[in-house]
């Protein structure tokens, strides 16, 4: 019997994969084929005998719909290993997955997955591979796999390239069969404490290295698969319309957090909270966070909202309404990722702004590649020329920080100065540093 214990962070897995997510890039077109998948999962079920499957299927309106289907419940790995071949049978005979269903089942993993994946109305869901859980929860490929799955399936879809719906190999922390479960996990989580939590990550003024402010990012911990990180569970939030939810949560959370650490004694100037598209359409935003504001004993510039590209791009008349009625309450506006995508400089003449953020894939290179600190020194004089403050997101080195700090950018967070905190830890970290150069230090 295969041990079903298996660490995610073995790294024969993760150069296996690390390696195929290469060879698939690199392939023509970028669609995987019904070989690769049967390669691919020889060798994860090889490595990792306690498995379990993603999908991408098609939903009856005609689109894609990618779902994750993993850390099976107790007594599912023993289903997987107990299948025979004779299974086949019990298949549904849908052409598209034939040639896969025959090749897992030849291995021993027909049924039980076929079950495993079927949705709460019995209607199958299909399957695709292969990956393992166990360990600490953390994400081992630094890509949005539900993301790359959809955009392979519809490659796939569109040439007409596979018999089979298959696309990309990867593992997940935030998994579910299908949006109904995702809908019923998620509302639980919002009705069940400590299920949603907000971690906070201080951001650090980079003229004296004192707080600047703390940004507020979600976790779900969730009762079985652990802390799941908001690149996982947002997009399928929104999916189920739950991410206004969830928004109205964080920043509640938020404002009552900064006021808890205050009245504590520690000193923390602001915090910001990234709100979705969806919450700048509704009419009783300003508000609801008058309300918030005022019941926790903040002042509006106490609270930061970052705008997502979406919404900073191309808003409608509503939510550049509210966008410009929330500003005028004398809440802060920041540009999230600014720079990274489509984000037009006309909207700074347009949209009521106070911030820009410049995420971390922007200053990639910043220590050696010229273009990339050219093009950096030209954002922050710009947000300097327009007086709009400048937070550098992913700062990991003192030569990034002192770059930064040379060209005028007024703050930033990352790996140098702190982790995501616990909101206990936050007060704990800044008693345990000192501003030494610029930057806080440990003590001692």
């Amino acid at each position: 019997m295969p041990d079903s214990s298996f660490s995610p962070a073995a790294p024969e897995l993760l150069d296996l994969l690390a390696a195929h997510q290469r060879l698939l890039e690199d392939a023509s077109g970028g669609v995987a084929t019904v070989a690769f998948l049967q390669g691919l999962c020889r060798e994860v079920f090889t490595l990792a005998p306690n498995a379990a499957v993603a999908v991408v299927r098609r939903d009856p309106a005609g689109g894609l719909l990618a779902t994750m289907a993993g850390g099976l419940p107790p007594g599912y790995a023993d289903r997987l290993r107990g299948c025979q071949p004779a299974c086949l049978n019990d298949l549904h005979g849908d052409p598209e997955i034939a040639p896969v269903t025959a090749w897992l089942a030849e291995q021993g993993w027909t049924l039980a997955v076929e079950r495993a994946l079927r949705g709460d109305d019995g209607d199958l869901l299909g399957f695709f591979c292969a990956y393992a859980r166990g360990g600490e929860p953390k994400s081992l490929l630094p890509v949005p796999v539900i993301d790359l799955a959809v955009q392979h399936a519809r490659l796939a879809l569109e040439r007409e390239a596979l018999q089979a719906r298959v696309c990309q190999l990867g593992l997940i922390e935030a998994q579910a069969t299908d949006r109904r479960a995702l809908q019923v996990a998620l509302g639980r989580a919002l009705s069940t404490q400590g299920e949603l939590l907000l971690r906070y990550q201080p951001q650090l003024r980079l003229a004296d290295g004192e707080l600047y402010g703390v940004e507020a990012l979600a976790r779900w911990q969730h009762p079985r698969l652990g802390e799941i990180l908001p690149d996982n569970f947002v997009p399928l939030a929104e999916a189920c319309g739950l991410i206004d939810q969830i928004g109205t949560w964080a920043v509640r959370e938020a404002c009552q957090q900064l006021a808890r650490w205050r009245a504590a004694g520690a000193k923390v100037p602001s915090v910001s909270v990234n709100l979705s598209p969806t919450q700048f359409r509704n009419p009783g935003l300003a508000e609801q966070l008058a309300a918030v504001l005022s019941a926790c004993g903040l002042a509006p510039s106490d609270l930061t909202l970052e705008l997502t590209e979406s919404v900073y791009m191309d808003p409608d008349a509503e939510s550049a309404r509210m966008i410009h009625a929330v500003h005028a309450l004398g809440v802060r506006l920041s540009v999230d990722d600014f720079g990274t995508g489509y984000s037009s400089l006309a909207r700074l003449r347009d949209l009521p702004v106070d911030e820009l953020k410049l995420d971390r894939g922007f200053i990639q290179g910043l220590d050696h590649d010229r273009m990339v600190r050219a093009l950096t020194r030209a954002v922050v004089g710009i947000g300097a020329s327009l007086n709009l403050a400048v937070v550098v997101e992913g700062v990991e080195t003192d030569a990034q920080r002192k770059f930064l700090s040379e060209c005028g950018a007024q703050a930033a967070q990352g790996f140098l100065y702190a982790e995501p905190l616990a909101a206990e830890d936050l007060p704990l970290w800044l008693g345990q540093r000192r501003v030494v150069g610029g930057c806080l230090r440990p003590l001692g």
